[in-house]
C-alpha cells in the first residue's frame, strides 16, 4: 500500500479502540491544554483583531454551516470560527510543540476539530452528526498523527523554514475529511488542496520581527477546513507531495503503529521555547520570591545562538514580549512567575522591569551550541550593586514529560483565574474531563457559555469586542 493509501485509509478508518491508551490520555491532556491557553489569550489584541474579522469577513452563506467562537457564543463560518480560535491559542506562545518538525500542531487542529463538531449541530450541518466525546479525541489524534508527518517530511526536505502552518493545515484537513465523511478521492483532494493552501510564513523573519503572524497558525486552521469544504463540492486539488513524494514513504508506513504524539513537547511559560532556558535559570534565582531588582547591577546570559537573536529588551506589544529574551528574564527577576499578565498592556512597561530588561546582555557560548537541539541550555549570573554575584544553569531537554491531566488542569485553572468566574470554570474543567466518556454533544457546551464572555453591563469580556 502506497503512502497516499494508507494515510486516507488511517483517516477514514482508524477508530478510537485502536489508538493506545496513553495516546488518548494525551489526546485529552492536549484538549485541555490548549483551551487553557485560548483563556490566557482571549483578551489579548491579536485574538480580538482576529474575532472581529470572522465576524465580518468570514460570516457564513444563508444556507451554509456556522460554528461559535470560544467564550464569546457568536457563530461565524466553520473556516472563520477555525480562524479566530487558532488565533486566539496562538496569541500567548504557550501551546504544545515538537522537537522534529520544531513547530506547532494542536494550536490549529483544535480550532478545526471544534468549529466542524459545532457545525455538526447546527440547522445547516448538512448531515454530520455530532461528536461523542471518544470520537472527538480519536479525530484529534489522526489530525495530529497526520500532521506532524507532514511537518516532518517538510523539515527533510532542506528548504528554508517555514512557520507551522504550512503543514498543521494538512492535519486540519485530515480532521475534517473524516469528520465530514469524505470519500478517499475527495479526502486526498482535501489533502492536496491543504497544502497547496497553507501558508509558508518564513520562521526567521516572524522571530526577528515579532509581530501575530508567528507561526501562520490562524490562516492554517482555515486553509485545512477550507480545504475540506472545496473538495465537498467538487475543487480538486493536486496530490499532497508532502504525503505523496517516496521519499518520505518511511514516515507513512507507521501511520497506527509508531504515534508521534509520544514526542510532543509541553509549555508551562507563555514565550518562544528558545528563551525558556534562560527564564528558568532566572527563577532558579528568584526561588518563587520578589527579587530587590534595584539592588541588581548587571545580567549576563550565556546560550546557544538561536536563543541569542531574540531581542527586543523593550517591547511594545505582546508579540514582543514572548519573543524576547532579556524581558522574560527580568518579569522572573522581579516577579518570581511569568504568566500572561505579565506579557501585555500595562505589564509591558513596568518601570522595575524594564530597568532590569536593560541591564541585560547576551553572548553565546560555544559548548551549549554544540548541544543545540537536543539540549537548550542557558546560564545566568546576576551582579548585586555590592560585587556579590549569583548563577544559576538550566537545560531543556528536546524531549520532555508528556503531558498529564493533571498538569494540564492545573494549567487551565491558572491561566483562566481573572478571566472566567470561577463557576465558568469550573464547568469547562468538569466539561473537559468529561470527554472519554461523553456522549454525543456533551462536553464542550461551556466552552461557548456566553455569560462567561460578558460583564454584567454586557461588554464582550474576551478578545477586546465590544458588543451585546
Amino acid at each position: 500500500m502506497g503512502p497516499d493509501r494508507r494515510a486516507i485509509a488511517f483517516i477514514r478508518e482508524a477508530g478510537s479502540a485502536e489508538i493506545p491508551p496513553d495516546i488518548k490520555e494525551r489526546a485529552l491532556a492536549a484538549v485541555i491544554d490548549l483551551v487553557a491557553v485560548a483563556l490566557g489569550g482571549c483578551r489579548t489584541e491579536m485574538a480580538g483583531v482576529a474575532r472581529r474579522f470572522a465576524l465580518d469577513q468570514l460570516q457564513p452563506g444563508p444556507e451554509g454551516p456556522s460554528a461559535r467562537l470560544l467564550f464569546d457564543g457568536r457563530r461565524a463560518s466553520p473556516v472563520g470560527a477555525a480562524f479566530a480560535n487558532a488565533a486566539m491559542i496562538d496569541s500567548l506562545d504557550a501551546h504544545d510543540g515538537h522537537a522534529g518538525p520544531m513547530g506547532h500542531a494542536g494550536v490549529a487542529l483544535l480550532p478545526t476539530l471544534l468549529a466542524l463538531s459545532d457545525a455538526a449541530g447546527s440547522e445547516s450541518g448538512r448531515g454530520s452528526v455530532p461528536l461523542s466525546g471518544p470520537d472527538l479525541l480519536a479525530a484529534l489524534v489522526i489530525g495530529y498523527e497526520v500532521g506532524l508527518r507532514a511537518g516532518l517530511a517538510l523539515t527533510r526536505n532542506g528548504v528554508e523554514a517555514w512557520g507551522s502552518g504550512a503543514w498543521n493545515a494538512i492535519g486540519g484537513a485530515a480532521i475534517g475529511a473524516r469528520l465530514r465523511g469524505l470519500d478517499p478521492d475527495r479526502t486526498w483532494d482535501a489533502l492536496g488542496l491543504a497544502e497547496f493552501n497553507a501558508p509558508r510564513s518564513p520562521v526567521a523573519r516572524s522571530v526577528a520581527h515579532p509581530t501575530m503572524v508567528k507561526d501562520g497558525a490562524a490562516p492554517a486552521a482555515a486553509a485545512g477546513i477550507g480545504a475540506v469544504f472545496l473538495a465537498e463540492a467538487g475543487f480538486t486539488g493536486a496530490p499532497c507531495g508532502l504525503i505523496a513524494d517516496p521519499d518520505h514513504a518511511g514516515l507513512w508506513e507507521t501511520l497506527g503503529t509508531h504515534w508521534e504524539m509520544r514526542a510532543l513537547n509541553t509549555k508551562e511559560l507563555p514565550i518562544i521555547r528558545w528563551a525558556e532556558p534562560a527564564v528558568r535559570a532566572a527563577l532558579a534565582l528568584a526561588d518563587g520570591r520578589r527579587l530587590h531588582a534595584e539592588t541588581i547591577s548587571r545580567i549576563e546570559v550565556a546560550t546557544f545562538a538561536a536563543a541569542g537573536r531574540l531581542g527586543l529588551p523593550e517591547p511594545q506589544t505582546s508579540e514582543q514580549a514572548q519573543y524576547s529574551l532579556a524581558f522574560p528574564v527580568a518579569v522572573a527577576l522581579v516577579h518570581g512567575s511569568v504568566g500572561p499578565e505579565h506579557l501585555s498592556g500595562s505589564a509591558l512597561h513596568d518601570p522595575s522591569v524594564v530597568r532590569l530588561s536593560r541591564l541585560v546582555s547576551v553572548r553565546h557560548d560555544p559548548a551549549y551550541d554544540a548541544a543545540y537541539p537536543v539540549e537548550q541550555i542557558a546560564r545566568v549570573t546576576i551582579t548585586l550593586q555590592d560585587g556579590r554575584a549569583q548563577t544559576a544553569c538550566h537545560a531543556l531537554p528536546a524531549a520532555t514529560p508528556p503531558l498529564t491531566r493533571t498538569a494540564a488542569v492545573a494549567k487551565l485553572r491558572r491561566y483562566g483565574a481573572g478571566v472566567l468566574s470561577g463557576e465558568d470554570l469550573r464547568a469547562i474543567e468538569t466539561g473537559l474531563l468529561s470527554l472519554p466518556g461523553a456522549p454525543a454533544g456533551t462536553g464542550l457546551a461551556p466552552l461557548y457559555l456566553e455569560v462567561a464572555a460578558t460583564h454584567a453591563g454586557g461588554e464582550r469580556r474576551c478578545g477586546g469586542v465590544s458588543g451585546p
